[in-house]
């Protein structure tokens, strides 16, 4: 866990040869076969019209109340799903990604549940982890 978490180094860390092969296999079906390709889309279960009432209530009125990013990046995309990438480093970054009307896209948050102070100075590091493939990235 040193380079998970202190170094940043590793991105995953898995328990053994067959889920850290099962997690490979999820980071690529977020990622084109190269870069003339489209990213792959998968269908979602749910609907891109539906509502979630709890994202009115999600942020707080108070702009130094932390809220979890996490929480509003669940109850956005595709079946609840996010695949986070460098999840025991730099904790006040939120990482990875998901879909949205099957459609794979990069996220790169701020969570504010551990810094509500934020250095943007990392942000461009991990934004350009995405832009290099086809896959459109938000910044929440």
């Amino acid at each position: 866990m040193t380079h998970n978490e202190k170094s940043g180094v590793a991105h995953f860390v898995s328990r053994d040869d067959a889920d850290c092969l099962a997690m490979i296999r999820e980071l690529m079906s977020f990622l084109p076969s190269n870069n003339l390709e489209d990213p792959p889309r998968r269908a979602a279960s749910d609907t891109p019209a539906r509502r979630d009432e709890s994202l009115n209530t999600l942020v707080p009125a108070d702009p130094q109340k932390p809220y979890d990013m996490k929480d509003a990046i669940h109850s956005i995309v595709d079946d609840g799903y996010f695949f986070e990438v460098h999840e025991h480093y730099a904790k006040n970054l939120v990482v990875g990604f998901a879909r949205l009307d099957g459609r794979p896209v990069g996220i790169v948050g701020i969570s504010g549940l551990f810094s509500p102070v934020f250095s943007t100075s990392t942000l461009p590091s991990r934004a350009r982890a995405l832009s290099v493939s086809a896959t459109p990235s938000t910044f929440p």
